[in-house]
């Protein structure tokens, strides 16, 4: 408030005083009162007065007219040192001036056109004139003067903290306090300083120290302080402290301007209540409106009211305000909000040059802004910078501290990652999607972490809540393009994936706020069904194929009548794994009905067919189905193995080769035509040559067919597959049928070509999962006599695709472990033969060729047990060899006499096992005998050496039971000396105590006795004083008798009234006290009585409950 009673008297040379009520100025001075301060010869004090009302007026003008006449007139008079205080002036309305200008002048703003206006950096220049003056004048100025000294150091400090040289304001403010301790604008310009350089602590001291010295201070401490507080974390005491400057000045709009922003972004808190977020919003718009109103230059209030009126829809006026902002701006970050509140005014009006512009601005003034980065890239994509906005927003990740204050980047750049870009090449595209793989997990773990967003927050302090994005993990596009991302390394991951899209564009159907998605409910149904299907989860895949049909059905429009020919299609298709076939085929007959030309029903209707042994009606469908859709290649593949799988090879083989001519590139045909060559050469057995140079050439036609298929797709399993089992089997080499077995070259061969074969193999196994492929490389181990890992294979194949039921895989198996029982002599792995055997004979009951195999490997474990030492087999073993060469006899007599034809086996071979048999089981006695012996003689030395260590041990327990009573009674012993011992110690310091004592009773009686004496001599000081006087005093000594056998040395003692010596004049002095020589004997361990005897523990023992 203003003071009404301030006013300024002129004092005139005739006497004459004129008095001006600065209350009550004029707005317009003119030359009158610059007159009257003339003419009255005023002191530079009235000149400065009357400018700075002026100025406290806001009226700047005047006040620098004044302060110009100012400088005139004392120019005129030669008066210099009164030019400082005048110059300083002038610098500090310069400086005001400033304050209320732009930081700059956009010179294609479209709303705010502020080319009339000068910049801060002109005034900022003429400030720096006038201090420069300043400087000039001061020269003259009496070092006395220390009152405008430090007006001018004061003012170069205010004019170097507008100029951010804070090092150098600080000085200057520490001049002025040097001079003036309690100045309240120096301290206020150091508080600044210390804010400025985030020494918050220190910055409140000074802000305190300021309030303190002057409460009603201008500019108000309070906000200073408040300031101080909430970057100290003290948010509480920060807004009662702006509430407080705000009651004491309530004119003033730079406190309505913090408790504004606060509540703005307090509004901003999802932790909060709608009602209480949407009253702190309006109370802050309200104080932020009120501000602005009062101030229309500040930047902050601006800023905030731009982006109220952009979320409102009103583009212009969001428009102006934020170039206001961005040419009134003071600070960085506010610059940057400015920007990015224009760039998005430009983005959401479709102004995209002027957009980019602005988001390319606040990036530059705020490289780690979030919105702006975001926007960048944005618009980066708009115009195909795909590359530009990766590594734009991959610097803004790498240079966040947490993922959460970057969350929307993440997502962003993961999306761009995971766009297939036409330029890339495949082993690029692998990279890329690796990349978008790890950026969506860490999307993930953010969403789907609280607790380690909590340690993330409480580790950084700028790190957002979990409530603040977790409206990011709403986004059904991304969850759908995650699981695109897994869908062939991970369906459970795929799963996962679509099921969050499915929760989420659930809740959103249920949310009357929330924006629909671009995908239908029923499509990620059928999506996540088909993952679960895939993955054998049939029950779980038809509950979600009958819950989207409905839903698609009901939704009427063309694109889901689509979806829902789809999801019948798929639906019939889980039927069929459900083995519900009835149902499997009223849903494709539906199908059907609806769509007859939806051919892959009809195959599925074949299929189904085929299975019930319905051949012509399959051959029907087909036929159907090829006359509707002849170019789909998967149907023509499917007449193809039809017709093979009837045994009609001709047919086959006419229609595939047809196609190739049709179409020389259709893959399934080629694997086809691949296999029929390759079949045709392989069952040819006839050894004429013609035949021979034909099967080769069908051999070679079939690799060349092969290779073919694998040149136009070369990721074809099946051909490759193909090839492999040529390569393998040395159907190009020179092989030919009736070739020894066990020709070297042979093997040698075969080896090599099975080495070639496993590495095609191996790629083969990444990209088809069948079983046929695992028993092909069990194959290729084999015959490279690599028996564990062609056990492996089988194994593999058996259990995870045939689930133990294929005869012809558990054949391999047996066959496998026989070879390496045979090649090894071991009985375990015959047995591990036989039981595969024996399931492959269970399974298959009637199987002559399985029941040959098992009569001779039976007869085989006999031969193998026969054959080993006795050290290397057991009796139990020995008999159950015996117990199955005994079976094989029964078999082979059974095989060798059966009448039925064709056999698998040579009945003449059987008869031969048989008569082996016989010779072999004659010995079975003999080495039954001879293992019982070798047995029996084991167990009599075992139980002998049993029997010797047990003896052993016994000694041992004895001896050191024997030791551990001695110890015992050592132990014993020890704690009797030591008990005997405390004993005696404990008697001694119970005497010593009792010495002790006594002797303390006899110095008190000696003191009593001397103060009874000196009382008496006191009370006759005449007669009897002076004859006892002539006597001679006589000091005695008083020795202490050294006790036998003590072994300490007994120490005079003197009492304090007789321990002075007589001088030659009767007077008393001190006597050095001499300690007694004396001999100590070693045997002595006690000390004499004495009133300072120290007290000594005893060498032998000490006891810890004694203090000796």
């Amino acid at each position: 408030m203003v003071d009404p009673d301030r006013p300024l008297d002129i004092h005139f040379s005739s006497g004459e005083i004129i008095t001006i009520d600065l209350a009550n100025l004029d707005p317009e001075p003119g030359t009158s009162v610059v007159e009257l301060l003339r003419e009255g010869e005023c002191h530079v004090k009235a000149w400065v007065k009357l400018a700075v009302e002026y100025w406290k007026l806001g009226l700047l003008q005047p006040a620098t007219d004044v302060a110009a006449a100012a400088v005139e007139h004392f120019q005129q008079k030669e008066d210099d040192a009164s030019l400082p205080r005048v110059y300083s002036l002038l610098a500090n309305l310069q400086l005001e001036r400033a304050r209320s200008a732009p930081k700059m002048i956009m010179s294609d703003s479209r709303s705010d056109v502020l080319t009339s206006l000068s910049p801060k950096s002109h005034y900022y220049q003429q400030a720096a004139q006038h201090m420069n003056q300043t400087e000039m004048a001061a020269r003259e100025l009496s070092k006395d003067d220390w009152r405008t000294q430090a007006v001018i150091y004061l003012t170069r400090g205010n004019y170097l903290l507008s100029m951010r040289q804070v090092d150098d304001a600080l000085s200057a403010f520490d001049q002025v306090l040097n001079l003036q301790p309690t100045n309240i604008p120096a301290l206020l310009g150091k508080a600044r300083i210390f804010y400025t350089r985030r020494q918050h602590r220190d910055a409140l001291k000074v802000f305190q120290r300021a309030l303190t010295l002057k409460p009603n201070a201008t500019p108000d401490p309070r906000i200073g302080i408040g300031l101080c507080l909430w970057a100290l974390g003290n948010r509480d005491k920060a807004r009662a402290a702006w509430a407080r400057s705000l009651e004491v000045n309530p004119n003033e709009w730079a406190s309505q301007l913090l408790l504004g922003l606060e509540a703005l972004n307090a509004s901003r808190e999802s932790s909060r209540s709608d009602q209480e977020r949407a009253e702190l919003y309006r109370s802050g718009l309200t104080r932020v409106q009120t501000v602005f109103k009062m101030n229309k230059f500040n930047a902050s209030s601006a800023n905030a009211l731009s982006d109220f009126f952009l979320r409102k829809g009103d583009s212009n006026t969001a428009l102006k305000l934020a170039e206001r902002t961005i040419q009134y701006a003071d600070t960085l970050a506010v610059l940057a909000d400015g920007h990015l509140r224009a760039a998005r005014v430009g983005h959401a009006s479709g102004k995209f040059d002027d957009a980019r512009r602005h988001y390319a601005s606040a990036v530059e003034g705020s490289p780690k802004h979030l919105l702006a980065n975001i926007g960048m890239a944005q618009m980066q994509i708009q115009d195909d910078e795909i590359l530009a906005a990766i590594h734009n927003l991959d610097s803004l990740i790498s240079q966040s501290q947490t993922d959460i204050s970057c969350l929307e980047a993440l997502i962003i750049l993961a999306s761009l990652h995971s766009y297939a870009r036409p330029v890339l090449s495949a082993a690029d595209a692998v990279t890329e999607k690796l990349r978008a793989k790890e950026l969506y997990d860490r999307v993930l773990k953010v969403l789907d972490s609280p607790s380690f967003v909590t340690e993330s927050s409480k580790q950084h302090q700028s790190s957002r809540s979990l409530k603040s994005v977790m409206h990011l993990g709403d986004d059904v596009d991304m969850y759908v393009e995650i699981a695109a991302l897994w869908q062939r390394d991970n369906l459970e991951r795929t799963g996962k994936a679509l099921k969050d899209a499915v929760r989420v564009n659930n809740a959103k159907a249920k949310s009357a706020s929330a924006s629909p998605s671009n995908i239908s409910t029923p499509k990620l149904l059928n999506n996540l069904a088909a993952v679960r299907h895939i993955e054998g989860s049939f029950a779980e895949a038809r509950a979600l194929y009958e819950e989207a049909l409905p839903s698609a059905l009901a939704e009427g429009t063309v694109d889901s009548e689509a979806s829902s020919v789809t999801i019948l299609y798929n639906l019939a298709r889980v039927y069929e794994d459900l083995a519900e076939n009835n149902m499997a085929r009223d849903a494709y007959l539906k199908l059907l009905a609806r769509h007859p030309e939806y051919v892959d029903a009809k195959a599925r209707l074949a299929v189904m067919r085929m299975e019930e042994k319905r051949y012509d009606e399959a051959h029907s469908l087909i036929k159907q189905a090829l006359a509707s859709g002849d170019k789909n290649p998967e149907i023509r593949a499917f007449y193809i193995y039809l017709l093979c799988h009837t045994g009609q090879m001709k047919p086959a083989k006419a229609f595939t080769f047809n196609v190739l001519k049709d179409d020389g590139h259709d893959v399934y045909a080629l694997c086809a035509a691949g296999r029929l060559s390759y079949q045709e050469a392989r069952e040819s057995r006839d050894p004429s040559p013609a035949a021979t140079t034909a099967r080769k050439e069908n051999f070679l036609k079939a690799a060349n067919i092969f290779v073919k298929a694998l040149n136009i797709d070369p990721s074809c399993a099946i051909a490759a597959q193909g090839l492999a089992i040529i390569i393998a089997e040395d159907s190009l080499g020179s092989w030919a049928p009736g070739q020894a077995a066990d020709d070297s070259q042979f093997k040698m061969r075969n080896a090599q070509n099975a080495r070639q074969a496993l590495d095609i193999l191996a790629k083969v196994r990444e990209s088809l999962s069948d079983g046929s492929v695992y028993v092909n490389m069990g194959h290729c181990h084999f015959v490279r006599e690599e028996y564990d890992k062609a056990i492996e294979n089988y194994e593999t194949a058996s259990r995870r695709f045939y689930h133990g039921q294929n005869v012809s895989v558990l054949t391999y198996l047996s066959r496998t472990w026989f070879a390496k029982a045979t090649k090894a002599g071991s009985f375990s792995a015959m047995k591990q033969a036989l039981k595969f055997c024996q399931t492959s004979l269970h399974i298959q009951p009637n199987d002559k060729a399985v029941l040959y195999n098992l009569a001779m490997i039976e007869q085989k474990a006999g031969e193998l047990i026969f054959s080993l030492a006795p050290d290397k087999r057991t009796l139990a073993d020995l008999q159950m060899g015996i117990d199955h060469a005994v079976h094989a006899q029964k078999l082979f007599a059974s095989l060798a006499s059966d009448i039925a034809k064709p056999l698998p086996y040579s009945q003449d071979i059987a008869q031969q096992r048989y008569k082996y048999g016989d010779t072999m089981l004659r010995r079975s006695v003999e080495h039954v005998a001879s293992q019982k012996a070798y047995e029996a003689e084991v167990k009599t030395r075992l139980d002998a050496a049993r029997k010797l260590r047990q003896e052993e041990k016994e000694k041992q327990d004895a001896a050191q039971k024997a030791l551990l009573i001695l110890d015992q009674k050592h132990a014993e012993e020890v704690a009797e000396r030591r008990r005997i011992l405390r004993a005696e110690a404990e008697s001694w310091a119970s005497r010593a105590k009792e010495e002790s004592e006594e002797e303390e009773e006899k110095r008190a009686d000696k003191a009593r006795k001397a103060a009874a004496r000196k009382a008496k001599q006191e009370a006759n000081p005449s007669g009897d004083e002076a004859a006892e006087g002539k006597k001679e005093k006589k000091r005695r000594r008083i020795k202490i008798k050294k006790e036998k056998h003590t072994g300490e040395e007994a120490e005079a003692v003197f009492s304090q009234d007789e321990a002075m010596d007589e001088t030659p004049d009767g007077a008393d002095r001190p006597k050095k006290i001499r300690t007694k020589k004396r001999i100590v004997d070693d045997d002595e361990d006690a000390l004499a009585p004495s009133a300072k005897r120290k007290k000594i523990k005893s060498k032998e023992i000490i006891s810890s409950d004694e203090d000796m």
